[in-house]
């Protein structure tokens, strides 16, 4: 494994656009509550899942309809990825705008490299009213045998 010649400029950037993406979350749903949400549902349907590498495949394989979604960029993208995942790299200026553009309902499965960016991007698909989305714990550092 080769290390980063900008170590602290990956920290910071991880660090900035989690900072970024909260705040859009905030503004954007804080100020645009509807009827409904006025009124709590008798029971929440939603679910926001941290699985394990084999649980993660075993779930994504169990929903026909489901979207796996890498969140890393283009070159780690490059250097393998699980089959069938879609390319939406976090660091993109239109992130944000095409996690917006998704469909809620349909069952999402995200990833990254370490579980770090992907565990940010689960709390923002929940902010903006997602409702199944499961997260592959420790990324791909920690489920090589996941990739093709």
């Amino acid at each position: 494994m080769t290390s980063s010649p900008f170590p602290h400029l990956m920290i910071f950037t991880t660090i900035f656009f989690g900072i970024l993406i909260g705040t859009y979350a905030f503004f954007m749903f804080s100020s645009s509550a509807s009827e409904s949400d006025s009124y709590p549902l008798a029971q929440d349907t939603r679910i926001f899942e941290l699985l394990e590498g084999d649980d993660f495949m075993r779930a994504y394989e169990n929903h026909p309809q489901g979207i796996l979604i890498d969140i890393r960029t283009p070159a780690e993208f490059a250097a393998g990825a699980i089959p069938e995942a879609r390319l939406i790299n976090m660091y993109d200026r239109d992130f944000i705008t095409r996690i917006h553009e998704l469909d809620r309902h349909e069952p999402y499965f995200i990833y990254c490299n370490s579980g770090n960016r992907s565990a940010s991007v689960m709390a923002l698909m929940q902010d903006m009213g997602f409702q199944h989305v499961y997260e592959l714990a420790g990324g791909i550092v920690d489920n090589r045998h996941l990739l093709q």
